[in-house]
């Protein structure tokens, strides 16, 4: 892959020209997106982009219980100011980018969360079938400094179980 890019069939109009890369490990800043435009017909080039390699955080998920690894459980990374942050790419037009950096755990509960914005601070949180959610303490994965390492211990979490009613007390369908 060479970085080229192309998008045919825009209709004409106005447009911020943005990037996803979520998934890629690499960070773009919505701030630059690039406001263009359309007139039909015409081929617009040189529309370029410059992004950087993000940060990233390690770690381990284990069940509390056993002590074992847990392969295959959902990892994500849960920005302290995620209101903030989403505020920020939404006012730049980057709605495609607004959902957590996500990965899954390998055969010995190990994780790579990648492309994440340096000087920021997260939790990382685990989730799989049968157990509770867990999460690690708050790490800031530093410019220039080694991943930091997290460990996410998972308990068997309890059950909840209910009626729903109408307020005549006949049972509601479809409640979930």
């Amino acid at each position: 892959a060479d970085g080229t890019y192309a998008l045919d069939g825009v209709p004409a109009g106005s447009y911020r020209v943005t990037l996803n890369t979520r998934g890629s490990g690499y960070l773009y800043k919505p701030e630059d997106a690039v406001p263009i435009e359309i007139e039909a017909g015409k081929t617009y080039e040189n529309i370029d982009f410059a992004v950087e390699r993000g940060a990233e955080i390690t770690g381990r998920v284990r069940n509390a219980q056993s002590g074992d690894p847990i392969a295959n459980a959902s990892v994500f990374a849960m920005p302290s100011q995620m209101i903030q942050r989403a505020m920020r790419r939404m006012s730049a037009g980057a709605m495609n980018d607004l959902g957590p950096n996500e990965t899954r755990t390998d055969e010995n509960g190990e994780f790579v969360l990648r492309g994440l914005e340096f000087d920021s601070e997260y939790r990382a949180v685990a989730r799989t079938d049968g157990l509770a959610p867990g999460s690690s303490e708050v790490v800031q994965p530093d410019r220039g400094k080694a991943a930091p390492r997290v460990e996410i211990v998972l308990a068997r979490g309890s059950a909840i179980s209910g009626t729903v009613r109408y307020t005549d007390g006949t049972p509601a369908s479809g409640s979930e």
